[in-house]
């Protein structure tokens, strides 16, 4: 920035996995630049997938390309493009980037040499030595997803030893899909809400795919993620729930006097803990960003025998409470099974 005659345009590749940092560098940078950061009219980011859904139109798209960054150039010497996505790019529309970057004294008369060109890799850092998985893996979603009325779902079945990259491949494309699910989403209703159940099942490290939506930032791409509700249904810490519950029945305490404060700490650790989970060592609990851990604890005889006359009723098995508690009498509520 401080150089008033470069010899050519900034361009910076950053790589890396899905939730690494890559794309927040890219709006430190822009913050670091302009007044505005990512909402200055100077900074445009393109996503490689939405700029070039159709193969067929790849020249429609290079042209577009490149009145894009020329006019914009024009406009402001010090224009920035982040390309995200920059993997998933057809090569041909990579080619119509190279006259930009190249150490032209100016191309049709407009000096590109200070401009900042940001491009954002994440599948090929991560998946070495399978270029059959890259480009199958690649031309098999973009043309999923680009297709309106797809005749059927799409099925990718990954074969191959241990430790070749099958899983690593799927939690990218999980990460990926998670992103796209939540944005057009919350862009089209604010207050959407999110259920992710099981998440102790979750490969560690897709949970903190949704980080960015749940920080406080004002906003992302233009969309206000605040009001959205992210709730998170997970097994994980069930054992030292119940061990702390009985640690208060061993004392004496009465169940109900257990407060939240008693359990919500032990709950956090032991998510961020347990290799098994989800949340295992996730920076979304490591930075406290969940508003509140809500524990379950441990049912009674009597909350169970509620569970089971709620269920009798709205099952119509029995017609009033009335009813099922002078069964419930006769047969003690452990004998009672009802085959749904």
């Amino acid at each position: 920035m401080t150089n008033d005659d470069p010899s050519k345009a900034v361009s910076l590749s950053l790589h890396g996995g899905t939730c690494t940092g890559k794309t927040n560098t890219s709006y430190i940078i822009a913050q670091s630049i302009y007044k505005k950061g990512m909402q200055s009219k100077f900074v445009h980011l393109l996503s490689s997938t939405k700029a070039s859904p159709h193969e067929i139109h790849i020249d429609q798209y290079k042209d577009e390309l490149k009145e894009l960054i020329e006019t914009n150039v024009k406009n402001c010497e010090r224009s920035m493009f982040i390309f995200d996505k920059f993997d998933m790019m057809p090569s041909d529309l990579i080619d119509a980037i190279i006259p930009y970057l190249d150490d032209h004294d100016n191309l049709n008369g407009i000096n590109y040499r200070k401009a900042i060109f940001i491009f954002i890799r994440s599948l090929q850092d991560n998946i070495y030595g399978q270029h059959i998985v890259l480009q199958a893996v690649k031309r098999h979603i973009k043309a999923h997803m680009i297709d309106e009325n797809p005749s059927k779902a799409l099925s990718l079945s990954l074969h191959g030893g241990a430790g070749t990259g099958k899983t690593t491949t799927s939690s990218i494309i999980a990460q990926r899909e998670l992103k796209k699910l939540i944005e057009t989403s919350v862009k089209n209703c604010e207050r959407s809400m999110f259920i992710f159940d099981e998440v102790d099942a979750m490969p560690p490290g897709l949970i903190d795919t949704i980080k960015p939506y749940i920080d406080s930032h004002d906003q992302r791409n233009g969309i206000n993620y605040r009001k959205a509700i992210f709730i998170f249904i997970s097994n994980t810490a069930g054992t030292e729930i119940l061990h702390q519950t009985l640690h208060f029945y061993h004392e004496g305490k009465d169940r109900d006097s257990i407060e939240l404060k008693d359990v919500e700490k032990l709950v956090s650790t032991a998510a961020a803990n347990s290799e098994t989970s989800g949340f295992y060592q996730s920076e979304i609990i490591l930075r406290h960003m969940i508003t509140a851990y809500v524990p379950f604890l441990p049912l009674e005889r009597k909350h169970i025998c509620q569970c089971i006359k709620d269920f009798l009723l709205k099952k119509k098995y029995y017609t009033n409470c009335s009813n099922v508690n002078q069964e419930k009498s006769a047969r003690n509520c452990r004998s009672i099974t009802v085959s749904s």
